[in-house]
Formats: C-alpha cells, structure tokens, sequence
C-alpha cells in the first residue's frame, strides 16, 4: 500500500484523514475523464490544447482501431 494519512490540529480540534489506495492505483483507477483532464494539462504545454486533445480523443478509441496508424500519425512532432 503507498497510503498516506494527515492530522490537522487547530485550536478548534484535531482532524484525521487517512486514504490507503490512491487515487491512480489499480484498487483506486482514473476515470476517463480524470486520464484524459491530466494528459491534456500536461500534454498541451507541448503540443497545443486542440492537439492533445486529438491525440486523447484517438487514444480513447484505440480498442476500435484496426491498427496504430492514426495514433502515429498524430504523434509526430
């Protein structure tokens, strides 16, 4: 497990919260739309928001693809 726990301590009390798996661990997945927010945030620095969000859309329908070509294609700097 690569938990993780954080006491916070005021004057008005003490709060406790501990999360054991998470989130983007296997026993805690991404949504898609989670994958698609953190790869366009990163992605689109480098390669513009329309293009990541090209590259994400293909990604997306991959396991109806007949082969990687369009993903290639839309890799290429």
């Amino acid at each position: 497990e690569m938990g993780a726990q954080v006491v916070l301590k005021t004057a008005r009390g003490t709060w406790k919260e501990e999360v054991r798996q998470p989130k983007g661990e296997p026993e805690n997945p991404l949504t898609w739309q989670e994958i698609q927010d953190k790869f366009s945030s990163l992605a689109s620095k480098l390669l513009g928001r329309q293009r990541a969000d090209h590259i994400a859309a293909i990604v997306q329908e991959l396991e109806h693809q007949g082969n990687l070509s369009a993903l290639t294609a839309a890799l290429r700097l």
